[in-house]
């Protein structure tokens, strides 16, 4: 037997092991409701992370090119791009897959025709990791922009009010606005 087969044959239980991982990673609370609210509008982060992580399961079954596989991939990190601070918490999700599909393959331990198939595996998840983590400096860098776009509409305006009010009320507003994080 293949290890696409075996997959195959072991993809559900495979899927629902990864999404339990990935949910355990958030705040008990937010991981509970990812897991019982299965609407995709009530819950987009919780649809987002079941369909792709299926997707990205089915393509490294399949066989995979990067272009099959971003759309999905790129779902899933914008999401983690906007909870996670760091690179590697965002990307580690795609990580725990080759943990899980490692004690899957416990039980064909004796077939030696697997090992040059699980490295090929592995090697795929590690270039996975590297276009999520491309995608992920791509989000990063989108978002940092709307922040510096946000702050220059603000000294805009308040350059506006500055010259067309007195000097007292403008630091009023000015000290109103600011808002240190």
């Amino acid at each position: 037997m293949t290890l696409p087969e075996i997959l195959k044959k072991k993809k559900e239980t495979i899927t629902e092991r990864w999404l339990e991982e990935i949910y355990a990673a958030y705040p008990e609370n937010v991981s509970s409701f990812i897991k019982r609210q299965k609407d995709q509008f009530a819950n987009p982060v919780g649809h987002a992370l079941r369909k792709g992580a299926a997707a990205i399961l089915d393509c490294l079954i399949e066989g995979w090119d990067a272009d099959s596989i971003r759309g999905d991939l790129e779902e899933i990190i914008k999401i983690r791009a906007l909870q996670c601070a760091l690179p590697s918490q965002a990307v580690s999700f795609i990580h725990f897959l080759k943990n899980i599909v490692r004690t899957e393959l416990v039980d064909y331990s004796h077939n030696q025709e697997l090992y040059p198939q699980l490295t090929e595996f592995e090697d795929k998840l590690a270039q996975i990791t590297l276009l999520a983590f491309d995608i992920y400096t791509k989000c990063r860098e989108k978002i940092y922009e709307l922040r510096v776009n946000e702050v220059k509409r603000n000294v805009s305006a308040i350059m506006r009010k500055f010259n067309n009010a007195d000097t007292d009320s403008v630091v009023e507003q000015i000290s109103g606005n600011i808002n240190i994080e």
